[in-house]
């Protein structure tokens, strides 16, 4: 799914469907390692090809996701029509899109018939500039796909992926992959493993009261986006479990989860800077091997921030972080970033306004000049907890 301090959370539900075929892939012995767009948290990848066009797109890979999308501009562009319409609801709520079938290749790799929501992906991509689309389980299950944060491989079978140092958990799979992790006290559960959450862990708030916590720091603001641009939950939680993070025979310190205020768990697309994955969904099976012993604890300067028609706002607060002590609040409009004046950012193009922007809040340090007050704010980044 989708969702994200970023993107979407995507649930398909009925279907009507009009001669669907089954998707299929060649050549039928194939291995290619596909490089993925740095310029993304999730992830991206580019060069996409649809049904043979020239033009080249970008999609992000999510494993949470039942059915592949893509944006109308592609559908329109290629004159696809449509063959059935679903049903889709991102968790608050639920609407009927139409649906096509098209040839997906990546990196020569073509995936034949493949059933794509057609959907309006506007406000996707105003916080991931150029998505075009997404690759979703109807497609990833066709060969073996081993994941990592810069790039990922694909295989026809696993002559070309090796299983050296991987491990299976246990899984759970209906339409989606769900793995079996533990926490403390024996707890055990089974998040979604689901790459288009920009998070690493995401726990219910329905089970955190019985779980002991080291730290717990609260927010506000719109911190979850979905693809219809509903914000999930207007305040959130992060929290320290006061145990180690186990997953098949692996264990992981420190770790800092998210609170979910929905019903289901999910880890997210952090999980690869610490485990390498090997997806085998052809057999309902997924293989881990870790590669991080110890968990990072994320800085911040402690706020988010939202670009829309000329004007960048405050999204979101953390409490207890340089933001919340500086007096930054929602709402409240930037002047200037980092010696960025918005003004001279009104004629660019969206993607190169947003370039910016994230890279100014990828430094250790920033300056902000905020409507109505004198005085140029100055942060620099801390941990979110101590």
């Amino acid at each position: 799914m989708v969702k994200n301090v970023t993107l979407i959370l995507i649930v398909f539900c009925s279907s009507v469907a009009f001669g669907q075929k089954i998707t299929t892939y060649s050549p039928k012995e194939y291995y290619k390692k596909v490089a993925l767009n740095p310029n993304y948290r999730s992830l991206v990848v580019s060069g996409v090809i649809i049904n043979g066009s020239s033009k080249q797109y970008n999609f992000i890979l999510d494993t949470g996701s039942s059915y592949s999308v893509i944006s109308e501009q592609i559908k329109q562009d290629l004159n696809l029509k449509s063959t059935g319409v679903d049903s889709v609801s991102d968790g608050i709520d639920t609407n009927l899109f139409p649906f096509v079938e098209t040839d997906i290749s990546i990196s020569g790799v073509e995936f034949s018939h493949v059933k794509c929501m057609v959907m309006d992906l506007t406000f996707v991509q105003s916080r991931e500039c150029g998505i075009d689309g997404i690759l979703g389980i109807n497609l990833i299950k066709n060969g073996i796909w081993k994941l990592s944060k810069d790039s990922i491989e694909i295989a026809s079978d696993f002559k070309h992926i090796s299983k050296k140092g991987y491990h299976k958990p246990k899984l759970s799979f209906a339409t989606v992959p769900y793995i079996q992790v533990e926490l403390e006290r024996n707890f055990q559960f089974y998040p979604l493993f689901d790459t288009g959450d920009n998070t690493f862990l995401a726990i219910s708030s329905s089970v955190v009261p019985m779980m002991r916590k080291l730290q717990l720091k609260r927010g506000w603001g719109h911190y979850y986006s979905t693809a219809f641009g509903n914000s999930i939950v207007d305040t959130v939680a992060v929290f320290m479990p006061e145990t180690n993070f186990l997953i098949g025979e692996t264990s992981l310190t420190g770790i800092v989860s998210d609170i979910n205020y929905e019903d289901d768990h999910s880890l997210g697309v952090d999980f690869l800077d610490y485990y390498s994955v090997i997806l085998d969904l052809t057999h309902k099976r997924l293989f881990i091997k870790q590669i991080v012993q110890e968990f990072s604890i994320r800085k911040t300067f402690g706020f988010d921030m939202t670009y829309s028609c000329g004007e960048l706002a405050i999204s979101f607060v953390w409490e207890g972080t340089p933001a919340f002590y500086a007096g930054l609040d929602v709402g409240q409009k930037i002047l200037r970033i980092n010696g960025n004046d918005l003004k001279d950012l009104e004629d660019l193009d969206a993607c190169v306004v947003n370039s910016r922007l994230k890279s100014c809040l990828e430094q250790e340090v920033i300056s902000v000049k905020i409507n109505g007050i004198d005085e140029v704010i100055n942060l620099k980044k801390e941990p979110i907890f101590d």
